[in-house]
């Protein structure tokens, strides 16, 4: 296998099964790519662990003869991982999907990238060292978190009793400190970070 991907992409390539000892994988050559194979995602898994305890190499990593919707899915990690290869796949979608990782880009599925950017998506972005809660007053944040019921600037001074004027100050610093442009902005804020 790898000969016949070097054949066709120029490509270093080591192809480990679980018969190969990974101790003579000290890679010299760079750039290279490290086929897995997923036939049994237990041992790939140690291979996996492997591959990575040979420190900063200009490797890519990829899965191959790996089960539709199985478990080497769930090992998916870029960058540590940029491909994946399914059992029965044609030897020209390897090449395609080799020539593609090394040219940086992934070879993943569709339905494998949504779930992966969908989690990015879901995870609750890290607050900045300004956006801690502590930045703003108690006042402030009583006043945000009624600006996040869509209450009116005079509906907050009523049942604040302050006047409008004050409100409006209040709620420009809040914009301030939140490096924020507009109420909306400051709710959305307020809905990922409250």
């Amino acid at each position: 296998m790898a000969a016949y991907i070097h054949e066709k992409t120029s490509a270093e390539c080591d192809v480990i099964d679980s018969s190969k000892d990974l101790i003579k994988l000290r890679i010299t050559r760079k750039p290279t790519l490290t086929l897995i194979d997923g036939d049994d995602p237990d041992k790939a898994l140690i291979s996996l662990a492997e591959c990575r305890s040979l420190g900063p190499v200009d490797q890519h990593v990829a899965f191959y003869n790996a089960i539709p919707q199985g478990k080497l899915e769930n090992l998916i990690t870029p960058p540590q991982i940029q491909g994946i290869f399914y059992l029965n796949q044609s030897k020209e979608i390897l090449i395609k999907g080799i020539v593609q990782i090394f040219d940086g880009e992934l070879w993943l599925p569709r339905r494998l990238l949504s779930r992966l950017l969908m989690k990015d998506c879901n995870a609750t972005p890290p607050l900045k060292k300004h956006y801690e809660h502590d930045l703003l007053t108690a006042r402030e944040m009583q006043i945000l978190n009624m600006l996040a019921t869509g209450a009116k600037n005079s509906e907050i001074a009523h049942k604040m009793c302050l006047s409008i004027h004050t409100i409006k100050t209040h709620i420009y610093h809040i914009y301030k400190k939140l490096e924020v442009e507009n109420r909306t902005q400051a709710v959305r804020w307020a809905s990922q970070n409250l």
